[in-house]
């Protein structure tokens, strides 16, 4: 009977506890996966494609394009930096010093004619001095500007000519503002 009485105690204690507690759910994938091998797979995933937003994103892009090129046509068209002016010719001159400097030619526009001076590495002609342009044809030296450089020996210059002028020789001098001869002064940059 003890025995009898024993399996009734533990029953009771059983009964007592409750029912154990639901497995987790992932245990029931390793049990499943352990009987019958891989499990399937997932359904397919069914994506929606929103064409109205998909336009939209496209078309963000494509607009940023076509103002991109309209603004670079028209910049081409009107000219922005309307101070280019077209060149026709360029003199390059050097000096044994390392300066050197260049003069552009514009299209004449009238009796006038455009002239650009670009100058790199000639200090500046200190007090009392200045730079001269100078331009000769058969001998007949004629100015076609004055100008002084800045700190770091640049300096661009615009001036004008007269538009029929020829020239065969153009030349940089240091001149004195005291100089009253007609000799030129030294030459710092020549086109020769």
């Amino acid at each position: 009977m003890t025995d009898k009485t024993e399996l009734q105690q533990l029953e009771n204690a059983l009964r007592a506890v409750g029912a154990p507690p639901e497995p987790p759910a992932s245990y029931r994938e390793l049990a499943r996966d352990a009987v019958f091998g891989d499990p399937p797979a997932p359904p397919a995933e069914v994506v929606r494609i929103d064409r109205h937003r998909l336009r939209r994103r496209l078309m963000r892009p494509a607009i940023a394009v076509v103002v991109i090129a309209a603004s670079t046509i028209a910049a081409l068209v009107i000219g922005v930096g309307g101070d280019q002016m077209p060149v026709v010719r360029t003199v390059d001159m050097t000096a044994t010093s390392g300066a050197t400097a260049s003069i552009d030619f514009g299209e004449a526009d009238g009796a006038v004619r455009p002239v650009v001076v670009n100058v790199s590495d000639l200090p500046p002609a200190g007090k009392g001095k200045y730079y001269e342009v100078w331009m000769s044809k058969n001998g007949n030296d004629m100015p076609i500007g004055s100008f002084n450089t800045d700190a770091d020996g640049s300096v661009t210059a615009k001036t004008t000519m007269p538009s029929d002028m020829r020239w065969d020789r153009c030349w940089i001098t240091l001149e004195a503002v005291s100089d009253e001869t007609d000799a030129h002064a030294q030459v710092v940059l020549d086109s020769a």
